[in-house]
């Protein structure tokens, strides 16, 4: 937590809770709580199902989840990242084109809009930064191997762009800074094509 506090520049006296969810049998998800209650906006929550789709009713659900770095570096930046997108909302819409809604890998996570897509691709792409530079070579290039695989095509452009220009530099004061960055690459080296 320290070192995803760290990454964005950005600390606060907030409390952090990891739920396990036995009706999930698939994915994690942050709880942004002070939309939900404003009496909860210093807890940040996620709950994590047990990763198995095709898991017997009857079964009890067995929890072995062993990334919890992945977990919260990944959940934790989307609640970074929520006012960000919604800043930047007419920016991120004009550039919907780049949106692979036909890809398996969107259809099999059900990311059926561009912004949905996008905001994925960024928080995948900062936590292959952060595997760059706190896990092993090894651990950092399957990590955005798997990425990519699951057809989070930006992830491979967008995580060393994130790592050179953001994380190993000082020239920006907080990530909510660097993050229009983020879009001109896109829309740079993404062109619309006529």
């Amino acid at each position: 937590m320290d070192k995803l506090e760290d990454f964005y520049k950005y600390h606060s006296d907030v409390k952090w809770y990891v739920c396990i969810d036995p009706l999930n049998s698939w994915g994690s998800h942050a709880i942004d709580t002070k939309t939900i209650n404003p009496q909860f906006a210093n807890w940040v929550v996620y709950n994590t199902g047990f990763f198995k789709r095709d898991g017997l009713m009857d079964v009890d659900p067995i929890f072995e989840f062993k990334g919890f770095e992945n977990l919260v570096w990944h959940e934790g930046s989307h609640i970074y990242l929520d006012h960000l997108f919604a800043k930047y909302k007419n920016e991120i819409d004009a550039l919907s084109y780049l949106f692979n809604k036909q890809d398996e890998g969107m259809q099999r996570n059900n990311i059926s809009n561009w912004t949905y897509c996008l905001n994925e691709n960024v928080v995948r792409s900062i936590v292959g930064a952060l595997y760059k530079k706190y896990r092993t070579d090894r651990q950092f290039k399957r990590q955005v191997a798997r990425e990519t695989a699951s057809d989070f095509i930006y992830v491979a452009d967008l995580e060393p762009y994130i790592y050179d220009k953001y994380l190993t530099s000082h020239k920006y004061k907080s990530f909510e800074e660097f993050f229009p960055e983020i879009l001109k690459f896109l829309k740079k080296n993404y062109p619309v094509k006529n």
